[in-house]
């Protein structure tokens, strides 16, 4: 036995549970998961402390039905009532067009929930004094990081996007920032076996403007395979996602009152395709996807 399995072991003992069917959990890129037949034992980075800050403020203070339960936690842990039930993203392909509506009116109750929760105290959240400055510094910063290195973009087309960027900033004006879960894809929502819906991994919630969200129901639109788990990823086909922003503005229209909002979500969506350049220089799909943006060719 290795000394990771051992201490896990030892956790789950000490908090009084069984390790019956441990396992090593293949997802989790900042943590390690490790699953047993009921629980979920998430142990954190040391570069993600405030992810299990806000987790923990989630699951210990929070305790939305939405979430799963908490057993246990320790320093650089916690452990979770283990959800058993399916990914949106495995459940979706199989489905017709109405249990995925179905299944878009619970996500948008979830939305609205989460986005009525008020910032904790002390507070876990940083909220920027100015998010319009805040996002344009941040878009600047990347820029001049890709310049620097070899073949990660384009140069006619980083020039492009700082056009972009300083012909329609002003759309960030006037924001009020509330809690957001800025990575809400299909991988995230799971359907137990009652086909309720729970929503796992909070730890990249921020404090955001409501319409934040939409960056990623946008992305799905075009690749929606991007966050799909191995095994379902040849199955997460675009043409399936066409509706997911439609239904959504039904179930939570006030993601969508900005008049403005089209330029507002491409600027979220290119500030993410920059950043994931800087790690992936030159990868084809957000470069594929840069050019839907600044085409505004993918309505909101």
């Amino acid at each position: 036995m290795d000394n990771e399995t051992e201490r896990v072991r030892k956790i789950l003992a000490d908090h009084g549970l069984t390790d019956s069917g441990l396992q090593k959990a293949d997802s989790g890129f900042r943590n390690t998961v490790w699953l047993t037949d009921n629980a979920a034992v998430k142990i954190y980075g040391d570069d993600n402390r405030n992810g299990a800050a806000i987790e923990r403020w989630i699951y210990r203070d929070v305790r939305p039905s939405y979430a799963p339960e908490l057993l246990g936690e320790g320093e650089d842990y916690i452990i979770l009532r283990r959800i058993h039930g399916e990914s949106l993203f495995h459940l979706w392909y199989q489905t017709d067009d109405r249990t995925r509506r179905q299944y878009i009116r619970q996500a948008g109750e979830i939305i609205r929930q989460m986005q009525n929760l008020t910032f904790p105290e002390p507070n876990v959240f940083r909220v920027p004094a100015d998010w319009k400055r805040e996002l344009l510094c941040r878009v600047e910063t990347l820029l001049a990081k890709l310049a620097a290195i070899p073949d990660s973009i384009p140069a006619e087309l980083a020039e492009e996007v700082r056009r972009y960027i300083t012909e329609n900033g002003d759309v960030l004006e006037d924001t009020t920032l509330c809690p957001v879960y800025s990575d809400l894809h299909f991988d995230n929502l799971l359907v137990d076996g009652e086909g309720r819906m729970r929503l796992i991994d909070y730890e990249m919630m921020e404090a955001a403007p409501r319409d934040y969200l939409l960056d990623v129901w946008h992305r799905m639109l075009v690749h929606p395979f991007t966050y799909a788990n191995e095994e379902d990823h040849e199955h997460t086909k675009p043409e399936d996602y066409t509706e997911i922003t439609r239904w959504l503005r039904e179930e939570v229209p006030e993601l969508f009152v900005h008049p403005l909002l089209q330029q507002r979500v491409n600027i979220y969506s290119l500030l993410y395709e920059l950043d994931l350049l800087t790690d992936y220089p030159g990868a084809a799909w957000p470069i594929e996807r840069i050019g839907h943006w600044l085409a505004e060719d993918v309505p909101v």
